[in-house]
């Protein structure tokens, strides 16, 4: 259950990262597991 807990708190500082670059374009990496898969968002 702790893991639940920790991955929420990753996600909530990811996307106050992601706010602080509102207007700009950002690049994101997603892992899962041997496959990555390139995103890019304008935030």
């Amino acid at each position: 259950m702790s893991d639940a807990f920790a991955d929420v708190a990753k996600m909530k500082k990811i996307k106050e990262e992601i706010k602080a670059h509102e207007g700009q374009e950002v690049e994101l990496t997603l892992e899962n597991g041997r496959k990555r898969e390139k995103i890019k968002l304008v935030v």
